[in-house]
């Protein structure tokens, strides 16, 4: 400390998603390259330790577990380290899971502190009296709506995946997604976003539930002439993409989720949607 101020560093790793081992070690690193550049606060982003996009892997107990695992062993290893820290990890409590951030200092763990926002949502704890008129402003809506619960999710929100649009590249046939009013640029030209048609007997879809998945088939034709380039499902909290090529099977899974778009393009007649 000099002067009363406290050098502190936020820190990105290059993590890879859901590799556990593979960022704990990029994040054991950049702490004692902070350390030794004189910071004594060091945070670390949400989720760094699995990365934010594991989407359904974050139900799966070996990516829980293998995080919480490296937690400890970075935990030890800051016995060497001179520093406060912060790192974000999916931490389960009671049966529930939740985005978290661990603290620790010295080979010892201070705490886990799951996002506020996420404790008001579960219940487990509650705004400040103090702040509910100023939520109120922020959100447009009363004290009473704050304080009875009663908030309808903001579907224009810009971060909202339901937002998404589809772009594909008419000189070289590149498929590209953005959320929300963005430019997109591909062999030297701005992309427009594809606009959305109405199925018509041609490009009809069966759609089968078939044990945890959506098994989707199209009566399409799959030559290099005329083919489906791709199908994705959106939610408001995530995409699900794959590509298909000409001479390949017109079939595709997708986890079992309800409440989202399909969307699917056709190289000669555009994308089309469907609800599920």
């Amino acid at each position: 400390m000099n002067y009363g101020f406290v050098k502190t560093a936020v820190v990105t790793p290059k993590i890879k998603v859901a590799h556990v081992a593979h960022n704990g070690a990029e994040i054991e690193k950049l702490m004692k390259e902070a350390s030794n550049a004189g910071a004594k606060i060091i945070v670390f982003p949400e989720l760094c330790l699995t990365g934010y996009t594991c989407g359904d892997l974050f139900s799966q107990d070996l990516l829980v577990t293998s995080a919480k695992e490296e937690l400890i062993r970075l935990v030890q290893e800051s016995q060497n380290v001179s520093g406060l820290f912060f790192v974000g990890l999916p931490w389960e409590h009671r049966g529930k899971l939740y985005n978290a951030a661990a603290v620790f200092e010295g080979g010892q763990l201070l705490g886990i502190v799951p996002k506020t926002v996420s404790k008001w949502e579960t219940g487990h704890g509650f705004p400040d009296v103090s702040t509910v008129s100023a939520l109120a402003d922020i959100l447009g809506v009363s004290e009473k709506t704050i304080l009875s619960g009663d908030l309808k999710q903001n579907l224009e929100e810009a971060g909202n995946m339901k937002r998404t649009k589809f772009y594909v590249c008419p000189d070289c046939g590149s498929f590209m997604q953005g959320v929300g009013n963005c430019s997109v640029i591909c062999c030297g030209k701005q992309v427009e976003a594809l606009k959305i048609n109405k199925p018509d007997d041609e490009h009809i879809i069966k759609v089968s539930e078939i044990e945890d998945d959506f098994y989707i088939e199209f009566n399409h034709e799959m030559t290099k002439e005329h083919y489906i380039g791709f199908v994705a499902y959106v939610r408001f909290d995530r995409v699900l993409t794959v590509r298909l090529y000409p001479e390949q099977d017109a079939t595709v899974r997708f986890p079992k989720m309800y409440g989202g778009k399909l969307y699917y393009y056709c190289n000669t007649h555009g994308l089309f949607e469907l609800k599920i």
